[in-house]
Order: structure tokens, then sequence, then C-alpha cells
């Protein structure tokens, strides 16, 4: 009897809906407290910031459906750039010293960075699995 290679997701989709929570919060709260930001360009305004949301979140969801759809090697490394651009959050600290922002601030701008990075990491973990089981493009299934 064979047995069905199979590619474990369930912790990549755990740090995707994560990282897609503390994106959420970090736009949220910057466009709530966009006048309290310290040194943001003036011309940043409450619907730039949720557009930059539903963009990068349009990306994790593309991500998502690659997988699911079995496009591994795409869907994966859609999900890597997503929380790559979790990243992002770190040009706060570019314009602004990091005393000048408060404790929250500090805390939604870290908690999408580390758990953009935790994406990435399990993106990239998972590719490793698939390759090994032979689901990646190329490689006979």
């Amino acid at each position: 009897m064979s047995r069905v290679k199979q590619l474990e997701t369930r912790p990549l989709i755990g740090a995707l809906v994560i990282y897609a929570f503390a994106s959420l919060f970090q736009h949220i709260h910057n466009a709530t407290f966009l006048t309290v930001y310290p040194n943001l360009p003036p011309t940043f305004s409450v619907l730039n910031v949720y557009v930059a949301w539903a963009a990068v979140t349009t990306i994790g969801v593309v991500g998502f459906l690659l997988l699911r759809y079995r496009f591994f090697a795409p869907g994966l490394l859609t999900i890597a750039i997503y929380g790559a651009c979790g990243l992002d959050g770190l040009a706060h600290y570019i314009v602004a010293d990091f005393s000048a922002h408060t404790r929250v601030m500090h805390a939604s701008i870290l908690l999408e960075v580390a758990s953009g990075i935790v994406l990435m990491c399990l993106a990239a973990v998972t590719a490793l699995q698939a390759k090994r089981i032979g689901l990646l493009r190329g490689e006979r299934a």
C-alpha cells in the first residue's frame, strides 16, 4: 500500500493568520493615531494606511490560494514575500527615534515584524519539506 505524500501546512497557516492579525492591528493603530506617530510625512492619510493594508493582505491571500490549489513553489514564495512586508514596520524607526514612540506603538510595530519573520521562516521550512517529499515543480510527486 502506498502512502500519499502530504505537505504539513498547519504551522504555516497558523503563522499566516497570526501575521494577518498583527498586520491589521498595526495598520488600524497607524490609522487611528496617524497624527500622533512621530515624523510621518504629511501626505499620509487614513485612507492611504488602509489601502496599504489591503494591498499587502492581497499578497497573503494570493499566497494562501496558490498553496491551497497545490502550486507549492509560487505559493510558498508569495507567503514569504507577504511575511517580508512585515519588516516595513521598521521604517517607523527610520523616520523617528525609538524613544519617540509609545509602548503601544512599539508593541504594534514589533508584533508585526516578529510575526512576519516567523512567517518567512515557516515558509522556508515548508518549502524544504515540500522539496524533500517531491512536491515542488520539476520533481515527481
